[in-house]
C-alpha cells in the first residue's frame, strides 16, 4: 500500500512538471517561438568559445542548461587521430548562475549559464572537448591553438541584428566554407535587436551553431545591447566568457586580447558615447594599454564608427577623444559597425596608414551616403563580412557580400618605426 502510494504521489509530482512544460511550450508556440530554441534542457546548449586576454595558451567556454543542472565540468584532451584522446583526458568544472529572463507576453525562460576556462594549452595544437555533467553532455567539438609563427587570421562580422537565424546565418556559414581555419571570429556589436529578448539570442547560437564551439570568438556590445538606463542584456556576462582586464566597471564589454604580434583593443562605444566619465576613462585605459603592452600590429574593435557613412550618423566626439590616441600608437585597422552598409577610407599620418572601415552582415540595410569623401570603397544594401590575414610584416584584408563575392581588398606592409603602409587590390588570384 505504501509502495503503491509512493508511486501516485511521484507520479503526481512528474506529471505536473510535464504538465508546466507543455504550457510553456504552448506558451511558446502561441508566440510563434520555437520552443527548442527558447528553453533549455539537461543537456548542454548554447556552446561557444570565446578568446581570453592570452588566447595562445588558454580558452573560455560557456553552454548553458536547465536549472535541474547545478553542476557541470569540460573535459578536453589534445587531439588525436582517432578516440585515442579518451584515454588521455582532463577537465575542468564549471562556474554557475542561475537567471530567469521576462520579455513582454512571453513565457519566463529560466536557466543555468556555465562558464569555465580551459588553461595551460599549447600554441600549434588541436584540441578536443565536451560539456556537460554525467551522463548529459555535449558531443565532442575541436579547436586549434594558433602556433608562434606570426600567422593568424580571423573573421569580422559587423551587426547581425535582425531575423538573425534566417538571414546571417546564411552569411556566417559562407565565411566559414571560403576560410574554415581561421583562428578566431569577432563582432561588432548588434548581434542581437532587442537586449533582453532570450529568443533572439538563441536565434544567433542557433544561427552559429557549431562555429561558436570550434572556432574562439569575442564581441562587444552595440547600442541594441543596451536598453533603458543604459541596461546591458541580462544575458550577456552570463551567456560570454570574455576578458576581464578593461577599464573599471566595463567587465566584458571594453577589453584587451594579447597575440604575440597582435593586440585587439575592444571599446564599449555605447557607454562611451553616453557617459563623459567613462568616455575619459576608456581614452586613459586605452592609452596605457598601448603605450605599456604593444604588439606589431593594433587592431580596435567598436561598435560606434569614428567615420560614419552617412552625414547624418556622424559621430565627431568619438573621432575628437580617439583618432588622436589611434594615430599616437598607430593603429592599423579600426573595426566598426552601427550604420548597416559599408564603407572603408584610410587616414595617413606620419607616414602611417590607419584603415577604417564600418560594415554590416545582418539584413537590415542602408544606403551609403554620396558625400563621404573620406570612403575609398562604399557599398550600399549589402550584407558584408571580412577576412584578415596576418603573416610577419603583411596584413592582408579581403571584404565579401553575402554571395562570396569579393568586393573590396587592400593590405598593409610593416615598415620602420611601426609605421603600416597601404596597397590597395585587387591582387592576382591567390588562396582565399
Amino acid at each position: 500500500m505504501i509502495r503503491i502510494l509512493l508511486f501516485v504521489l511521484l507520479g503526481t509530482v512528474f506529471t505536473g512538471l510535464h504538465a508546466q512544460t507543455d504550457e510553456q511550450r504552448s506558451k511558446a508556440m502561441a508566440a510563434n517561438l520555437n520552443p527548442g530554441l527558447l528553453y533549455p534542457s539537461v543537456y548542454p546548449d548554447r556552446v561557444i568559445i570565446h578568446l581570453t586576454e592570452n588566447p595562445g595558451n588558454s580558452v573560455a567556454v560557456n553552454w548553458r542548461t536547465d536549472i535541474s543542472q547545478n553542476k557541470g565540468w569540460v573535459e578536453f584532451a589534445p587531439a588525436s587521430p582517432g578516440t585515442q584522446f579518451l584515454q588521455h583526458l582532463d577537465s575542468v568544472s564549471s562556474k554557475v548562475e542561475t537567471l530567469t529572463v521576462s520579455y513582454a507576453h512571453e513565457p519566463d525562460v529560466s536557466a543555468n549559464y556555465h562558464s569555465a576556462t580551459i588553461t595551460g594549452l599549447r600554441p600549434g595544437t588541436s584540441y578536443v572537448y565536451r560539456v556537460g555533467n554525467g551522463k548529459y553532455r555535449s558531443e565532442w567539438f575541436q579547436f586549434s591553438v594558433p602556433a608562434k609563427d606570426g600567422k593568424l587570421s580571423f573573421l569580422y562580422f559587423g551587426d547581425a541584428q535582425n531575423d538573425v537565424r534566417n538571414h546571417w546565418s546564411r552569411l556566417l556559414r559562407n565565411a566559414f566554407r571560403i576560410r574554415p581555419d581561421i583562428d578566431f571570429v569577432l563582432h561588432g556589436g548588434d548581434l542581437i535587436n532587442r537586449n533582453d529578448h532570450d529568443i533572439e539570442w538563441g536565434e544567433w547560437f542557433s544561427a552559429g551553431g557549431f562555429i561558436h564551439a570550434t572556432i574562439p570568438g569575442a564581441m562587444i556590445p552595440g547600442n541594441h545591447e543596451y536598453g533603458k538606463g543604459p541596461v546591458l542584456s541580462p544575458q550577456w556576462r552570463a551567456q560570454f566568457n570574455l576578458p576581464e582586464n578593461g577599464p573599471k566597471g566595463l567587465n566584458e564589454t571594453s577589453f584587451e586580447i594579447n597575440y604575440e604580434q597582435l593586440k585587439i583593443v575592444a571599446l564599449d562605444a555605447t557607454l562611451i558615447y553616453d557617459f563623459p566619465e567613462t568616455e575619459a576613462a576608456s581614452a586613459r585605459w586605452l592609452d596605457s594599454v598601448f603605450t605599456h603592452n604593444p604588439r606589431k600590429w593594433k587592431v580596435v574593435l567598436l561598435h560606434f564608427p569614428l567615420y560614419s557613412t552617412k552625414s547624418n550618423r556622424d559621430n565627431p566626439r568619438l573621432r575628437e577623444i580617439f583618432q588622436p590616441l589611434f594615430e599616437k600608437h598607430k593603429v592599423d585597422l579600426v573595426l566598426q559597425g552601427h550604420d548597416h552598409a559599408y564603407g572603408r577610407g584610410v587616414r595617413e599620418t606620419d607616414h602611417h596608414a590607419t584603415v577604417y572601415v564600418v560594415s554590416n552582415a545582418g539584413p537590415k540595410m542602408y544606403e551609403a551616403g554620396e558625400n563621404k569623401d573620406w570612403m575609398v570603397k562604399k557599398a550600399s544594401m549589402v550584407q558584408m563580412f571580412q577576412l584578415i590575414s596576418l603573416e610577419g610584416d603583411r596584413m592582408e584584408y579581403k571584404a565579401y557580400m553575402a554571395d562570396g563575392t569579393l568586393f573590396d581588398t587592400f593590405r598593409l606592409k610593416k615598415k620602420d618605426k611601426g609605421r603600416s603602409a597601404i596597397e590597395e587590390g585587387p591582387f592576382p588570384a591567390t588562396k582565399p
